[in-house]
């Protein structure tokens, strides 16, 4: 999928974006496809959106996932769909942090907007605002960076497992786990190089299943997915090292992943291909362990 400013970017009808050419959240098949589940009526599915209009840099994190960053000059818009990250009904946290090279006093935080909207359907742009996400500036203690978290509630009719139940990985040792995350991102390395297709659905069809779950796709519309990830496999050139990375945690330390460290490719997932068009696909890989002592798979 083409790079975006922000990953994990699906469009509505009603939502403008902007694009890099260069390469992708993205993706949950690869996020790629997440951005493509679009096509069925959600009328009774509600559908959970973050929205967003910020003038410098931020990050937003869903239940401890990291959704959309931004750290360009000038500002930027759009909206989201969270449902990925939303693993059944009940209580969900939104997380933002900002950073600027100005104070982020009350005058300066009104350029920033983060919502979290319900939408009647994916066809519709009506919605209802559960979240507006009000910051607490305390113009009296002049700062450059606000991190704040703000609760709602879902009824999303559907619940899937997730990392619900992995084990918690912040109590593992580092180096050992370091080592185990950098051998499977190395292993779907390898996978990609030989254009295994079979290899890669079958080591992701976990992930895919929920998150076709929470998007209520159909099977046609999910074997359309399938079909979609096994067209840009065929199409990669060369897969690129695994190399300015580190690793992060998300789900409350219940998963992990490589993330790029460099500047343009800030926070973006560290496995990467380039494609026959010369854009650039970005293999989003968040591990968990499903009970202590199994191996790393990927849930998102």
């Amino acid at each position: 999928m083409n790079k975006k400013i922000l990953f994990g970017l699906l469009l509505f009808n009603m939502i403008s974006c902007q694009k890099k050419d260069t390469t992708s959240h993205t993706s949950p098949s690869n996020k790629s496809n997440y951005e493509k589940k679009t096509t069925q009526n959600m009328a009774s599915q509600p559908l959970y959106a973050l929205s967003l209009d910020a003038a410098g840099d931020f990050q937003v994190y869903i239940n401890d996932i990291l959704v959309a960053y931004y750290y360009k000059n000038g500002g930027t818009s759009l909206t989201l769909p969270i449902n990925r990250e939303i693993l059944g009904p009940g209580k969900q946290t939104v997380k933002v942090i900002l950073k600027s090279d100005k104070e982020l006093d009350e005058n300066e935080l009104k350029y920033y907007k983060f919502r979290i909207l319900k939408y009647a359907s994916f066809d519709s742009p009506d919605y209802e605002v559960i979240v507006d996400c009000k910051f607490n500036a305390e113009t009296s203690k002049p700062t450059k960076e606000i991190t704040q978290s703000w609760d709602f509630t879902s009824d999303v009719p559907y619940q899937v497992s997730g990392w619900s139940h992995s084990a918690v990985l912040l109590n593992e040792d580092k180096d050992a786990l370091l080592k185990e995350v950098l051998e499977t991102y190395n292993h779907f390395r390898e996978i990609l190089q030989k254009k295994d297709i079979g290899s890669f659905l079958t080591k992701t069809k976990v992930r895919d299943a929920e998150i076709d779950k929470a998007l209520y796709l159909s099977s046609a519309e999910s074997k359309k997915d399938q079909a979609e990830t096994s067209e840009t496999i065929q199409n990669i050139v060369e897969v690129l090292p695994i190399d300015n990375y580190k690793m992060v945690f998300y789900g409350n330390g219940r998963m992990v992943a490589l993330i790029r460290t460099d500047e343009k490719n800030k926070d973006e997932s560290a496995l990467q291909a380039k494609l026959k068009d010369k854009s650039t696909e970005i293999y989003e890989l968040v591990l968990h362990r499903p009970k202590k002592g199994a191996p790393l798979e990927v849930i998102r």
